[in-house]
């Protein structure tokens, strides 16, 4: 599949970067997605819950343009 390479590259990056986020946020401030929830900082939570999300549909994309690749 021509480009997929490139796909995948965007998709590991965004599937790394999502978490490292989620990690800093919680590293800098100490609002984690319990404390967040816990404290009513729910638009701290959301946004941590919707960047892992994302780091699990990009990393899952990845792995299936991955298998396509292979079998192409």
């Amino acid at each position: 599949i021509q480009g997929a390479g490139a796909w995948r590259g965007q998709l590991l990056a965004i599937g790394s970067a999502a978490p490292v986020a989620v990690l800093l946020n919680w590293l800098t401030t100490r609002d984690h997605v319990l404390y967040s929830i816990k404290h009513g900082l729910y638009a701290v939570a959301g946004m941590d819950l919707l960047l892992m999300l994302l780091a699990l549909l990009a990393l899952a994309t990845a792995r299936r343009l991955n298998r396509r690749a292979t079998n192409a």
